[in-house]
């Protein structure tokens, strides 16, 4: 508290019975929350609250426990202009102004919502004549910074990276069989989508094969290149309907010969097939 001096004058045999004497903080506090922006706007526990001042300077963190984004510095000298940053690594920093005083001592209404100072992006893949493309490599660099993930199964084809200082970037996008994509992007602050980018279909030989109109499942499909047949076989199996694919990683027109299998016999075959970087040999379908 701040010291008061009182001057009382007292004559003889006299008394002064109700003297009052009201002490004034010398010292304040100031306090509040954070938040993290949304929507919706979220506690932001750990974030660093600095509060500076003349000749003063504190430093605290929010809370990570109930209550959840609040601190509280005490010990203020007043009067006094201080200046309280909210900063946490990823973040825009934030400042503002609070004015104490002895008749106004303490401020627990001073509160500040960060927003991401990092960006994100996302956005997805898909096949040149239709359908999603899960499985394709996506290599981000830029800002000194190179990251890599992949196209997600569900949802198909999407991808989503986050934490990429803003700035200038490169997105590659590669896939076994087919040729590889490269797009240009500038991320600001916050999150970024590029959208839907196209890649060829990854080469490689599809089809069905069918007796009787029905489709036959688990018939072995064996894959030779012409020049090394009948060494070398790679091999798919049919699915329910009837229905196969195999991927082939090439980077050259290659002939194929293809043969149907079932129950471990060699039943008939189709050559040459040609399969080239996003040529695949669609349609190669065993009919019996």
């Amino acid at each position: 508290f701040v010291t008061q001096n009182i001057t009382v004058r007292l004559d003889s045999a006299q008394s002064v019975p109700a003297l009052t004497i009201s002490l004034q903080p010398s010292v304040g506090a100031v306090g509040g929350f954070v938040f993290k922006a949304g929507p919706p706007n979220t506690p932001f526990g750990g974030a660093t609250v600095t509060v500076t001042g003349p000749d003063f300077t504190r430093t605290t963190t929010s809370l990570t426990v109930e209550p959840v984004g609040s601190w509280k510095i005490t010990g203020l000298p007043l009067p006094g202009t201080y200046t309280v940053a909210f900063s946490s690594p990823g973040y825009v920093t934030e400042a503002r102004g609070v004015e104490l005083s002895s008749n106004v001592p303490s401020n627990d209404t001073t509160t500040a919502t960060l927003t991401t100072g990092l960006a994100s992006v996302g956005g997805s893949v898909v096949e040149t004549g239709g359908g999603t493309a899960p499985g394709v490599t996506v290599t981000v660099t830029g800002q000194g910074i190179t990251r890599i993930t992949r196209t997600a199964v569900s949802p198909a084809g999407t991808f989503g990276l986050a934490g990429l200082p803003p700035g200038a970037y490169s997105f590659t996008f590669e896939r076994s069989g087919s040729r590889d994509v490269v797009v240009a992007r500038n991320l600001v602050a916050g999150p970024n989508t590029i959208g839907e980018t196209p890649i060829e279909k990854a080469a490689g030989i599809y089809g069905t094969v069918t007796v009787g109109g029905s489709g036959v499942a688990g018939a072995v499909i064996k894959i030779y290149i012409q020049a090394e047949y009948p060494l070398n076989p790679i091999e798919a199996t049919t699915l329910a309907g009837g229905t196969y694919a195999k991927l082939i990683d090439i980077e050259a027109e290659e002939l194929y010969i293809v043969e149907l299998y079932i129950d471990g016999f060699l039943v008939t075959s189709q050559q040459p097939v040609a399969v080239g970087p996003g040529s695949p040999a669609v349609g190669i379908d065993f009919v019996l």
